[in-house]
């Protein structure tokens, strides 16, 4: 059987394999916010994936934000 995963299935970097990129669930849409802030990045979270032991979102903008370790973004969806 074939598991698609989705960004809301991923809790720490050890769900991915380096490189592999997750997607939101078909019909969501996820934010990206400042650390300590109420700010919003521009744009929609394309994907999410594993370099080395952290995780990064992509935004449809092309910024890429670290979303675990020390301080990061926050991925939330909407």
């Amino acid at each position: 059987m074939d598991t698609k995963l989705y960004i809301s299935d991923i809790g720490c970097f050890s769900h991915l394999e380096e490189g592999e990129k997750v997607y939101p669930e078909p019909g969501c849409r996820y934010e990206c916010w400042r650390p300590g802030t109420a700010d919003r990045e521009p744009g929609d979270v394309k994907w999410v994936t594993r370099r080395d032991h952290e995780l990064y979102a992509e935004m449809t903008t092309g910024n890429q934000f670290r979303i675990t370790g020390d301080n990061p973004h926050s991925v939330i969806p909407f």
